[in-house]
């Protein structure tokens, strides 16, 4: 097989992929739109009948509280972490962007801390 046919046959299974993850999704999204409905009416029947859950003889339905924390003033909490010096506060994330501009200033990532790695690929596009 030619290079342009491979090339060819990529982007048409790529093509063929996208398409999938479409159809996937909306199917997705409607199951998920009739799941979340069952869960508001399951969970006001639990504060109706003052039960944490349901055991049932398809399954358990049980109540969680789901807990989400977000910044929304990052200069607050540097502040804080440098007062308090709580970096616990802090996940194992960097920014991956900001290092790779500091090693083209000449910073080697090493000496902060930070491995870096690169792999060669393939990117095709449609011409």
């Amino acid at each position: 097989m030619k290079i342009s046919e491979k090339v060819g046959l990529y982007i048409s299974m790529r093509n063929d992929i996208a398409v999938l993850k479409s159809e996937f999704k909306e199917a997705e999204s409607v199951i998920k739109t009739e799941m979340l409905k069952l869960e508001v009416d399951i969970l006001a029947a639990a504060d109706e009948m003052g039960v944490e859950s349901f055991k049932t003889e398809n399954g358990t339905a049980y109540q969680v509280v789901k807990k989400y924390t977000a910044i929304f003033d990052r200069e607050m909490l540097i502040k804080y972490v440098k007062e308090s010096d709580d970096f616990a506060v802090f996940t194992n994330h960097i920014s991956k962007n900001h290092i790779l501009e500091l090693m083209d200033d000449g910073l080697d990532p090493l000496d902060v801390g930070v491995t870096y790695s690169e792999e060669r690929s393939i990117n095709v596009r449609k011409s």
